[in-house]
């Protein structure tokens, strides 16, 4: 009896253990800095994570960087939710008149020393659009499932190419992913 008595404490003294380290490297995140604004919506959630960014213009007359530092390192994907169309128009609108234009969407996704995680120059028909009850965001395969360091600053270069002048895109830049996908 006395010997089963000393596995048993002693399986459970590892267990608490465990959970103190794993607490612990999870207390230690860097903190998230950046253009955007990170939200964790739990463990068992899914996305987990979500950084939303304030709605720009993209036009073929400004390119926007932002900088976000302290990201989750769980996989994440880069997309851009249509906001209110940024010609006055409704989003599918202005989509569709640059789709028919041939406008391209350029997203560069690097280190603050340069190093390249993720670039797609793309036409907006080569985008995916998903669509639900809340809105419609543009992803592009190429900025799925990306993998970033916490202790790294990133710079997420954007630019709408070949479109006319006369036409822009109203977006607001999003990274979401983390979390556990139940069926």
């Amino acid at each position: 009896m006395l010997k089963y008595s000393g596995v048993l404490l002693g399986t459970c003294a590892m267990l608490i253990a465990m959970v103190l380290l794993i607490r612990a490297k999870l207390d230690a995140r860097v903190p998230f800095e950046g253009n955007g604004i990170l939200a964790d919506f739990g463990a068992f959630s899914y996305p987990r994570y979500r950084v939303a960014f304030e709605p720009l213009p993209l036009s073929s007359e400004n390119q926007t960087t932002l900088r976000v530092q302290g990201l989750p390192s769980d996989r994440m994907t880069f997309g851009l939710e249509l906001v209110r169309g940024g010609s006055g128009g409704l989003p599918q609108s202005d989509l569709e008149k640059l789709t028919s234009a041939a406008a391209e969407i350029r997203v560069k996704i690097e280190t603050e020393t340069a190093q390249i995680l993720a670039e797609v120059n793309a036409p907006i028909g080569k985008w995916e659009i998903a669509r639900s009850t809340t809105g419609e965001l543009l992803w592009h395969t190429a900025l799925r499932d990306l993998s970033f360091n916490q202790g790294i600053g990133y710079k997420i270069t954007l630019k709408l190419h070949k479109a006319p002048a006369s036409l822009q895109l109203l977006v607001r830049p999003i990274l979401e992913g983390g979390g556990n996908e139940l069926p």
